[in-house]
């Protein structure tokens, strides 16, 4: 198997297409705290779709949520 050479360019596409995708995670979790977090559920289709505001101040799906200790710990030692 042949490792071929990225381009600069290649580089540079990356790079944009990952702070797009940043920038959009940033502009939707504040127009969700502007706009959700004053209202309780906003639906989009009723009773079917509703936008609901909620934080997640645990790792992922909430584990943790009291043990911020320990995210951290693990955190440290893989960095």
């Amino acid at each position: 198997m042949k490792l071929t050479k990225k381009a600069p360019k290649d580089y540079i596409i990356y790079s944009v297409i990952i702070a797009v995708g940043i920038i959009l995670d940033q502009v939707t979790k504040a127009l969700a705290v502007a706009y959700l977090k004053a209202v309780e559920t906003c639906p989009l289709i009723e009773g079917v779709l509703h936008l609901t505001y909620a934080e997640n101040t645990g790792m992922a799906f909430g584990m943790l949520k009291n043990h911020r200790w320990v995210f951290m710990v693990i955190s440290s030692v893989l960095i």
